[in-house]
């Protein structure tokens, strides 16, 4: 074997042990439930790799949530920590050394990415067992880059949170405003708590910000009352895209959107060249339009 070759394996295996034992070292520092750290608890949540499926249910989700919650606030440093994860200098250092030779690969734990999603599903889990972390939460309002999904974790902590994202929803920056109304509408129906402030950023004077607006509505689905009247209003929107969306949020409400017949049709009658736009009214209308009363024999 030559020289070369025996100092690279020398020096491979030695760091690998080095990093074993800063591994070791760390995960004996984390809360632990039944003899397992909350790294290794996190890291059976799932393998998938998209943010919204680490946020689903699993085969391992009623075991993790229980080892999770049992860990408690013991656990939000440690999460907090993961959500800002991002490859170091060190690990990408590690990773070239791994390619550069076969004798012993050097653990580099897991990707940021996915450190990153354990998390989320974490405090997902958590609920609102997880409030003592609304103040870190919002601060992460501030990189835009994290924005929705911090959204997505403070609606889903409660309504211990949801004055905060309120403000945020007032943010000078229009990418978060944009940001935080899209993760509030990730909840759907759970977030109607937002329906007032949501339908008030429907003439906000970015268009990206009224359409994030829009879609949210059509996601929560909740207060015709308020949401009909200003959703009709946004069919007069000077941005094409805003009003393709606030034609087919219409249409998600149905019949509780009968009020804005009149509008639908008067807009389909303006664009009758528009084959897409005319099919996505025409559809619009069938949904909102009441049934047929059944016919007298």
């Amino acid at each position: 074997m030559k020289t070369t070759t025996k100092a690279w394996l020398g020096a491979s295996a030695l760091l690998a042990l080095v990093v074993a034992l800063i591994g070791y070292r760390i995960k004996t520092a984390e809360p632990s439930y039944q003899g397992k750290s909350l790294s290794e608890w996190v890291e059976m949540i799932n393998q998938n790799t998209t943010f919204e499926t680490s946020l689903r249910s699993n085969s391992n989700t009623v075991q993790v949530a229980e080892a999770v919650r049992a860990m408690g606030t013991n656990a939000l440093p440690e999460l907090l920590t993961m959500l800002d994860a991002e490859e170091s200098s060190v690990h990408k250092w590690i990773r070239k050394i791994n390619r550069r030779q076969n004798y012993v690969k050097i653990p580099i734990g897991p990707e940021p990415e996915r450190s990153r999603m354990q998390a989320e599903a974490a405090f997902t889990l958590l609920g609102a067992i997880a409030k003592p972390a609304i103040p870190q939460l919002v601060a992460r309002l501030e990189n835009t880059n994290q924005a929705f999904r911090v959204v997505v974790l403070l609606v889903g902590i409660g309504p211990d949170a949801y004055p905060q994202l309120l403000q945020a929803l007032r943010h000078t920056n229009s990418v978060i405003r944009g940001e935080v109304a899209r993760g509030i509408g990730w909840h759907g129906t759970n977030a109607s708590f937002a329906v007032p402030s949501l339908t008030s950023l429907l003439s906000d004077q970015d268009e990206t910000v009224r359409l994030w607006a829009v879609s949210a509505l059509e996601r929560i689905k909740s207060d015709p009352e308020k949401t009909i009247p200003a959703l009709i209003k946004v069919l007069a929107d000077p941005d094409p895209s805003v009003v393709w969306y606030a034609i087919r949020s219409l249409g998600e409400f149905g019949t509780n959107a009968a009020s804005a017949l009149p509008a639908l049709q008067q807009l389909q009658a303006r664009t009758n060249r528009d084959k897409d736009l005319s099919d996505l009214i025409k559809e619009a209308i069938e949904r909102i339009s009441p049934p047929p009363p059944p016919a007298r024999h």
